[in-house]
């Protein structure tokens, strides 16, 4: 048994649960091996946004909504879950195939961080590697930690959002 499942041993314990209960025998390794596949950092995958490609004379925003991503938030290791919308007004010809995006989303959102970092480091990593005149990222969440302690409300969505660059009107 390694650090991790002891760790989560002694969890159950403090949690009242006896962890040689025939049920629970398995779940350290298995509840570690979630929060590995969930939240480990995925960065060393290399660079999601890859190869670019002529616009053709395209001249707008290139908008994707409703990306899929699971995350874990750093102030209760609790999983906050949603979706990403990803704007950019692409400059010198050039625009990133769609999957390429997704990908970064799945890429980044492999964390234990704030939904506020997750957007930024999204915004500012299309910016970067993109270089595109302007880039708007939306992300719309459920937080665990809302649903099912403190406040106890599921359904609540937090939206944040962040911009780089210039642009003449925002998509969101």
């Amino acid at each position: 048994m390694n650090d991790g499942e002891s760790a989560l041993r002694s969890l159950l314990r403090d949690l009242g649960e006896d962890p040689e209960r025939p049920g629970l025998v398995p779940t350290p390794g298995r509840a570690l091996a979630a929060f590995r596949e969930i939240g480990a950092a995925a960065e060393e995958e290399g660079d999601p946004l890859g190869e670019t490609f002529p616009a053709m004379g395209y001249d707008g925003w290139i908008r994707l909504d409703r990306i899929a991503f699971g995350s874990f938030c750093e102030h209760h290791l609790l999983p906050f879950a949603g979706t990403v919308s990803i704007a950019y007004w692409p400059a010198e010809d050039r625009v990133a195939g769609l999957s390429k995006l997704v990908r970064l989303v799945g890429q980044l959102s492999k964390k234990v961080q704030l939904q506020e970092h997750l957007t930024v480091r999204l915004a500012r990593t299309v910016y970067k590697k993109l270089r595109p005149r302007a880039v708007a990222v939306r992300v719309e969440a459920e937080h665990s930690c809302m649903a099912l302690r403190g406040v106890r409300s599921p359904g609540i969505l937090t939206s944040t959002c962040h911009r780089c660059g210039e642009a003449p009107h925002w998509p969101f």
